[in-house]
């Protein structure tokens, strides 16, 4: 499967809401989404409230630089206040370095910087939406399910939940650590916790279990949306860890279900050991994707 049918269907932010974004920029972001995600453009930060009130899950686009900059940083700090979760993400549409604003940008909580050219190029547009949904949908997981978990575990599971909307090594977790694989296996060894590959996969099945319990999603939608091998490679990834089907999951709660037994497995009752590649084609990961 391309690139660019993994790109179409991982899933963004449901609605985006531009801070003064006009004209052809406009233009060139709806045609970028495509349908896959609704646009709301606004001039002031008030109206941004206004909006996001209205809108939950939604992310903050923001042009920059503004008629006002230093207008922007304070009505963009008074969000951050009101909407300390919501994903901003700052469109340069001029050179970066001649606006000293933008170095404060960090300060208002911006997690992604695209600079515009010429155009708006697409795929850079949808990386960082895709980023930053996925960084807020482990967000809202990680509150939800409030697992209880060794200290230990619990930056390995959070930074392995960002990366779970795709299939996920440990050589990619170790390097989101700033680790070297071995560094991590180490880690691993030496604080009692479980191989990376049950981190990994466990962080797969939780997102699963999020999407489960949207009733407007089909378990074959979601096992593409999540890039699983297949439908079956996440039916049988869920029965292994959970005796139970999708189906049954999403009947009865799945993430509650699968928070227990995960807890329950972290305190002692671990699944049996199984080899590299048993693992991989259970949380998805090919041996494209692992390269």
């Amino acid at each position: 499967m391309t690139n660019t049918a993994h790109r179409n269907r991982t899933p963004l932010p449901p609605a985006v809401i531009g801070v003064g974004v006009q004209g052809s920029t406009y233009m060139q972001i709806l045609s970028a989404l495509d349908d896959r995600s609704s646009l709301r453009c606004v001039l002031t930060g008030p109206e941004a409230v206004t909006e996001l009130t209205r809108t939950p899950n939604a992310c903050l686009l923001v042009v920059v630089p503004s008629a006002n900059e230093s207008l922007l940083l304070a009505e963009l700090l008074r969000i951050r206040r009101l909407f300390p979760s919501v994903p901003v993400i700052a469109l340069f549409v001029n050179d970066v370095s001649s606006h000293r604003a933008t170095l404060q940008l960090g300060a208002v909580g911006v997690e992604e910087l695209i600079v515009v050219q010429q155009r708006v190029c697409p795929d850079s547009l949808l990386l960082a939406l895709t980023r930053v949904h996925a960084t807020g949908v482990a967000v809202r997981l990680w509150k939800h399910c409030n697992l209880r978990l060794p200290e230990a575990a619990v930056p390995l599971l959070k930074c392995a939940l960002r990366l779970a909307h795709a299939p996920l090594t440990a050589v990619q977790l170790a390097a989101n650590q700033g680790w070297h694989e071995r560094t991590l296996r180490k880690y691993c060894v030496e604080h009692d916790l479980p191989s990376p590959q049950w981190i990994t996969g466990w962080a797969r099945l939780l997102i699963a279990g999020h999407y489960l319990e949207d009733p407007g999603r089909t378990i074959q939608a979601v096992a593409e949306m999540l890039r699983f091998a297949s439908a079956s490679a996440m039916r049988n990834q869920l029965r292994r860890y959970s005796s139970l089907a999708p189906s049954e999951l999403r009947a009865r709660g799945a993430l509650s279900i699968l928070t227990n037994v995960l807890e329950q497995q972290v305190r002692g009752q671990m699944p049996p050991r199984r080899n590299e590649t048993s693992q991989r084609q259970a949380t998805g990961v090919d041996a494209n994707a692992a390269q």
